[in-house]
């Protein structure tokens, strides 16, 4: 809209407004926390852990992997909270005060931790 390209053109210029319209225009990567890898699509490995799908057009559930529930997806930037505690989470007692959609919660329990998941 409008709006929004004059007020990118005033914060940037028209060069910058130019590069971030057109960037705005291609698909954005899905990025999958995988539990499974044996049923999981091929992609990019990020240092995070979390698997990069850089071409997502079309429906998530068509996904390889998406039915036998071997991935979720979830954003490379959200699913760093689970891997920042620095040892194995088998047996450790978490509290989840935010939860929904519960991506974090799966991720957690999926590495063996007990959790409690509140909304």
């Amino acid at each position: 809209p409008e709006w929004y390209t004059g007020a990118l053109v005033e914060a940037y210029g028209r060069e910058t407004a130019s590069a971030i319209a057109a960037a705005c225009t291609h698909p954005a990567p899905l990025d999958l926390t995988v539990f499974n890898p044996a049923h999981a699509p091929p992609g990019l490995t990020l240092p995070t852990g979390t698997l990069r799908l850089p071409d997502s057009r079309g429906a998530v559930e068509d996904v390889p992997g998406f039915a036998e529930g071997a991935w979720q997806a979830q954003d490379a930037a959200a699913a760093l909270p689970a891997r920042l505690f620095g040892r194995p989470l088998e047996g450790v007692r978490v509290l989840d005060a935010c939860a929904a959609p519960g991506g974090k919660t799966a991720q957690l329990a999926a590495a063996g931790a007990a959790v409690t998941a509140l909304d």
